[in-house]
């Protein structure tokens, strides 16, 4: 294992606490006249503080649960009220979320969770530039690269497994797009293709590279081979959706956004606000301002498809 098997403990010591598992449900399946159809994934923890916990994970997490419209609309899909998020961490805690950004074309969602039970988690740190001093791309083919993801297991409700470490390494070229990959996403959506182990409920996971810092978000797999998003195409996004343009890293964005937050909850909290009505980011006409919380339900096995691909 040699080195490799160094870094892996390392990246599982730091970094096991800023994963989470994402559990997303019918709150009453029965109101919905079918079968319940929980889905689970990862998440990345991006700011953690006593006011709220910031999670980016994959937007597809939510599709099952969606309520479609007719074409001749723009296809508008807006988040069931009847939906649940939980989030639970390495350590036994489960709180519960709201998604406060989503985007279904770019496949990236905001997890917002506001005054949590339990915040002293680490969060991931990105990687400043995605050339390194020598101007080699981080994305190069053969450069290796590791992730920590959770999923289910089908023994107690709140159950997981975490701490699961993997490496794998870069594959095929660095410049694949959005419609490269599936027609769902946008055509200029930056894409890169790894080799690494695999299973239901890694989607939304972290890669990391040899320094432990976040250089991609796990999307999709075909097969054999898995693909995620750049960290450019998610740093591009997060200006969008928190206006700020003059930061230059993703580190520098995730400050400056959850500054904003504390003062925008702490706001709320002052005038007696009820955090179910603030403004959310919308992203392809979703509306998420009525997504409620309550107490979970049992997640069974599921077997999902996304794009034609099982996740």
């Amino acid at each position: 294992m040699g080195n490799s098997g160094h870094i892996i403990r390392e990246l599982t010591d730091r970094h096991l606490q800023s994963i989470v598992s994402l559990k997303v449900q019918w709150k009453d399946p029965f109101q919905e006249g079918r079968q319940p159809i929980p889905y689970s994934a990862s998440g990345s923890i991006i700011q953690a503080s006593i006011d709220f916990i910031f999670i980016l994970t994959c937007s597809h997490t939510f599709k099952p649960f969606t309520v479609g419209h007719d074409p001749d609309f723009d296809s508008v899909e807006t988040i069931n009220a009847n939906t649940d998020l939980e989030v639970a961490v390495f350590d036994g805690h489960v709180d519960f979320g709201q998604a406060y950004c989503i985007d279904w074309s770019q496949d990236m969602c905001l997890v917002l969770v506001p005054f949590p039970l339990k915040s002293s988690y680490q969060p991931v740190r990105f990687i400043d530039d995605e050339d390194d001093m020598l101007g080699q791309s981080v994305y190069t083919r053969e450069t290796k690269v590791y992730s920590i993801y959770c999923f289910p297991t089908s023994q107690k409700e709140t159950q997981r497994l975490f701490g699961t470490t993997v490496k794998g390494k870069i594959c095929g070229h660095n410049d694949i797009i959005g419609n490269d990959l599936d027609p769902v996403y946008r055509p200029d959506l930056r894409i890169f293709e790894f080799e690494m182990a695999g299973a239901a409920g890694c989607s939304g996971a972290p890669i990391f590279n040899k320094d432990f810092l976040f250089i991609g978000m796990w999307i999709s797999r075909v097969a054999d081979l898995k693909f995620a998003l750049k960290l450019n195409q998610i740093q591009v996004w997060a200006h969008t959706w928190f206006n700020i343009t003059d930061s230059k890293t993703m580190n520098e964005i995730v400050a400056k956004a959850s500054a904003s937050m504390s003062a925008k909850l702490a706001e709320s909290t002052s005038l007696g606000a009820d955090l179910s009505s603030m403004d959310m980011e919308i992203f392809d006409g979703v509306d998420l301002s009525s997504l409620e919380t309550s107490d979970g339900i049992d997640l069974s096995s599921l077997e999902i498809f996304y794009g034609g691909d099982q996740l």
